[in-house]
């Protein structure tokens, strides 16, 4: 999956739930690549996850395909900094 076919607009403060149904974190941001999701609350850190590991958006959130270790594993590869851009531009 990719920008172009998410079947839902995302939006920030979407909660992003992995394929177990489990809660990730929170949407703060998302370019054509990968979601910028934030976990946690005193001390939120914030990590990308590819938009190829979303199974669908819809009402209740973004879910992933995937487990939330592995989010987190993929999410480490990429630093936000890294990516293009504001990152909170690319949502409609």
């Amino acid at each position: 999956m990719d920008a172009r076919t998410l079947q839902a607009p995302l939006l920030v403060g979407m909660n992003v739930y992995d394929a177990a149904g489990d809660k990730v974190g929170r949407l703060v941001g998302a370019d054509a690549w990968d979601l910028i999701v934030e976990q946690g609350v005193f001390f939120p850190t914030e990590f990308a996850v590819p938009i190829a590991a979303v199974d669908r958006v819809d009402a209740d959130g973004v879910w992933l395909s995937l487990g939330h270790d592995e989010a987190r594993r993929l999410g480490e590869d990429v630093p936000v900094e890294a990516l293009p851009g504001d990152p909170a531009l690319a949502l409609g």
